[in-house]
């Protein structure tokens, strides 16, 4: 009788571990859910299809998408915190404490490590992305969480 209760003592010390791990996970889930739902302010630049500006196959991402409009790569820290491929990032531009859409990008290429809490717009033409130049009053936030 005594190695029963122990047993199903050790039983249940183990199912309260599973509970409080799985608590755990789903807490750091929400966390960082809403982390990316959250508003973050980024700068934004644009390239283009140029081989100064691209890998080797200037008309590919690093995803392996041919480039089209709409489409945005993000920097490696946006990437690591959640912002995938494939998913949609809404970005607006913040002006005299007004705000104005820039648009709704694909995510689907990825910037040089160096670059920190960056996007890049991909543009037709090089003329244009110089155009556009750099805009730093951008927030941007994922649109999966919130569909």
């Amino acid at each position: 009788m005594n190695e029963i209760k122990k047993a199903s003592q050790e039983i249940m010390k183990y199912i309260i571990i599973l509970v409080v791990m799985f608590i755990g996970f789903r807490q750091y889930d929400l966390e960082m859910k809403i982390k990316r739902m959250l508003p973050r302010e980024i700068t934004v630049t644009a390239y283009s299809s140029t081989k100064r500006q691209t890998n080797e196959d200037e008309f590919k991402t690093a995803y392996m998408e041919p480039v089209r409009k709409w489409i945005i790569a993000c920097s490696n820290d946006l990437i690591e915190d959640g912002w995938l491929p494939k998913d949609h990032v809404y970005l607006y531009e913040v002006r005299n404490g007004r705000a104005y859409g820039v648009g709704r990008f694909l995510i689907a290429d990825r910037m040089h490590p160096r670059q920190k809490q960056h996007c890049d717009i991909w543009v037709p033409n090089e003329n244009l992305a110089w155009r556009i130049g750099k805009m730093e009053d951008v927030r941007a936030f994922l649109l999966k969480d919130m569909i």
